[in-house]
């Protein structure tokens, strides 16, 4: 699994999910000039769980994805209550008629046939947020008494604002949005630690 992760405050996240690097690497450099924040990854197992770990604004994901594929992710994310307020894009190089329909019946917002104009693809998801009820939300996160707020990276509980690094910030929320159930350490490398090394799988153990 590839990934690559980048908080900025005030700026929407946005997870794309491509098998295909050099698209999806030219596509995050577009969502960056046009000032979002991206989180990569060409796995589709993964997407589903990333997508309730970071609560990305939308996710742009390609339909034959290995591992998992798009439509099957989609109808995941929209199942899950947490989850399924995410606006999903799908990309898929089948133009048929019958799966656009297929893309639409798992719950995706919008569905681009490859290949695809990045300023066309970037213009119909900032009409998706636009038109969004729950963009507002999409800036945070409640969890019994564990709120997170992903615009300005705090934490607070029972109200009370927690001093979090960054790292800890993502830990936090990843184990609360898992909580009761056991969470993969490669999921949480993969999220708190984008392309880790081993120095870098020491430092969960510390944590």
């Amino acid at each position: 699994m590839t990934i690559h992760f980048g908080i900025m405050p005030n700026r929407l996240l946005i997870l794309v999910a491509d098998a295909d690097e050099v698209s999806r690497r030219h596509l995050c450099e577009r969502l960056h000039q046009h000032g979002f924040e991206t989180f990569e990854s060409d796995n589709g197992y993964a997407v589903q769980a990333l997508a309730l770990a970071l609560r990305p604004a939308a996710v742009i994901m390609e339909v034959a994805l290995p591992g998992r594929d798009g439509l099957e992710v989609c109808r995941m994310i929209r199942k899950d209550e947490e989850t399924k307020s995410i606006l999903v894009i799908l990309l898929t190089e089948l133009s048929h008629q019958l799966d656009r329909l297929a893309g639409f019946r798992a719950g995706t917002d919008d569905y681009v046939t490859k290949p695809y104009h990045e300023e066309e693809l970037i213009l119909r998801l900032e009409a998706l947020l636009r038109r969004s009820a729950e963009r507002r939300d999409l800036s945070r996160h409640k969890v019994g008494p564990f709120e997170f707020d992903f615009t300005a990276l705090r934490m607070t509980l029972d109200g009370r604002e927690r001093l979090l690094s960054k790292m800890e910030f993502k830990l936090l929320n990843l184990l609360v949005s898992k909580m009761g159930r056991v969470v993969d350490r490669d999921l949480i490398l993969s999220v708190v630690w984008p392309q880790s090394d081993e120095s870098k799988s020491r430092s969960l153990d510390t944590h």
